[in-house]
């Protein structure tokens, strides 16, 4: 089940990391979407697809880190 909800969370160019934790919940995952109507639309459709219920952690602060590569 864990290979076909991460399969339906990698069809999303939002989601930019996902991964399987010990405990429960077991996979967490990261969704950037450009404004919060759009995330919530896409929460409820990536629920509706694993059939699962996603708990939401909005975050509180954003650290953000730019790395740029002189090729």
């Amino acid at each position: 089940e864990i290979d076909d909800i991460a399969k339906i969370l990698n069809s999303y160019p939002g989601v930019t990391h996902n991964y399987v934790r010990e405990g429960t919940p077991n996979i967490w995952f990261t969704l950037i979407e450009p404004s919060n109507e759009t995330l919530n639309n896409r929460i409820n459709e990536i629920s509706s697809r694993s059939d699962k219920n996603i708990k939401r952690l909005p975050i509180e602060k954003r650290y953000k880190i730019g790395v740029k590569f002189d090729i």
